[in-house]
């Protein structure tokens, strides 16, 4: 109507309207949330994991039916645990121990990978992968009874992370899952970019831009990670040393009289 010419067969993505309705899937220990934010959603959670024999998680879903294809960008899961999770799911219902498939992500080293419950009381996790927050982009695809996860660090060039063969009748439940991996405290996931992919590329593997952190010495999982010497605004910025924890436990740093300081598993403490 303004007159601009439009190239023959041009495509492109568009911010998502449809809501999602918020539930508490196996009776975490917070309740969770499902708010619309930045373009896309914002999903507060408890739970103790999604995975096992059943789940404990929030889901804000939508019902489907047939085939689908939707990409994400997860820009922010805060490191609740290292095994805190948040991405795309599809599941047959709402009971927690539901056959289900879902391309997830973690906050940290542990990275992203495909998971799926295709028979109760069975689940299946493939294909781990390293990734970059805020690079996450996951992917869940369904092809008949097929299900496909992806990664991705642009939106645009994919690897597979697995895939799974099951039956899942119309309508089902489809949407985001957040589980902070801990019914004593809550995480959130930020997604971003939510929609159908255009043109992706399939590769065999993903090069990061950068190396993950992790240990420099068989003699320790930590590792001084960044220095900050003389800082331009002490007032507000003051000098600090961070040291990265590589290992799977918690580390206690110091303990003397009534100060303690520990650094928990994957993650820097300054």
């Amino acid at each position: 109507m303004a007159g601009n010419q439009i190239d023959a067969n041009s495509k492109t993505n568009f911010n998502t309207v449809a809501g999602y309705t918020q539930i508490d899937i196996g009776s975490p220990g917070i309740s969770g949330s499902v708010t619309s934010s930045g373009g896309g959603f914002d999903v507060t959670a408890a739970g103790n994991d999604i995975g096992g024999n059943s789940d404990q998680f929030t889901f804000g879903y939508q019902q489907r039916s047939g085939d689908f294809d939707v990409k994400v960008r997860l820009q922010g899961l805060d490191l609740t645990d290292p095994w805190s999770k948040a991405g795309l799911m599809a599941r047959q219902s709402l009971n927690a121990n539901s056959t289900h498939a879902a391309a997830l992500a973690t906050p940290s080293v542990s990275g992203c990978f495909f998971e799926a419950r295709p028979i109760l009381g069975w689940n299946l996790c493939l294909g781990q992968r390293a990734g970059e927050l805020p690079r996450y982009w996951l992917r869940l695809k369904r092809t008949g009874s097929n299900f496909f996860g992806f990664a991705s660090f642009d939106g645009s060039t994919w690897v597979q992370l697995g895939s799974v063969t099951m039956n899942m009748s119309d309508p089902f439940y489809f949407g985001l899952a957040v589980s902070s991996h801990t019914n004593a405290a809550a995480t959130t996931a930020q997604f971003r970019n939510i929609g159908s992919p255009i043109n992706p590329t399939l590769v065999n593997s993903l090069a990061p831009t950068s190396e993950p952190l992790g240990p420099s010495t068989r003699k320790t999982g930590l590792v001084i990670s960044e220095i900050m010497y003389h800082p331009r605004d002490p007032a507000t910025n003051g000098e600090f040393v961070e040291i990265f924890n590589s290992q799977a436990f918690w580390e206690i740093l110091a303990a003397t009289g009534s100060l303690a300081m520990s650094t928990s598993p994957f993650h820097p403490t300054r």
